[in-house]
C-alpha cells in the first residue's frame, strides 16, 4: 500500500464528505449480520469485508467500489456491480 502526502489526504477527505452527502444510511441488522455470516462461509472473505458487501446488498446498491481484488470477486459472485480501483504498486 502507498502512502498520501498531507495535500493527497485532504483532498481525499474532501471528495469522500462530498460524496457522503448523497450516501443512504443503513443499519447493520440481523438480516446484514446473517448474510455476512452466509459470505464468509461461502467465498475466501475477511469478516469486515463480509460485513461491508453484506451491507451493500442490503442498501440495494447500484455500484460497489473497492480497490480490494478479493472483496471485488466475492461481492461480483454475490451479485453487486463492483467499480474496481486500480493503483500503482509501485507506490
Amino acid at each position: 500500500m502507498g502512502t498520501l502526502i498531507p495535500h493527497q489526504a485532504s483532498e481525499v477527505e474532501t471528495l469522500f464528505f462530498e460524496n457522503a452527502k448523497e450516501a443512504d444510511i443503513i443499519r447493520a441488522g440481523h438480516d446484514v449480520l446473517m448474510r455476512s455470516i452466509s459470505l464468509a462461509g461461502n467465498y475466501p472473505v475477511r469478516t469486515l469485508d463480509a460485513l461491508r458487501i453484506a451491507a451493500a446488498i442490503r442498501g440495494e446498491s447500484d455500484r460497489f467500489v473497492t480497490a480490494d481484488k478479493r472483496q471485488a470477486l466475492v461481492a461480483r459472485m454475490a451479485g453487486l456491480k463492483v467499480l474496481e480501483i486500480k493503483h500503482d504498486e509501485r507506490n
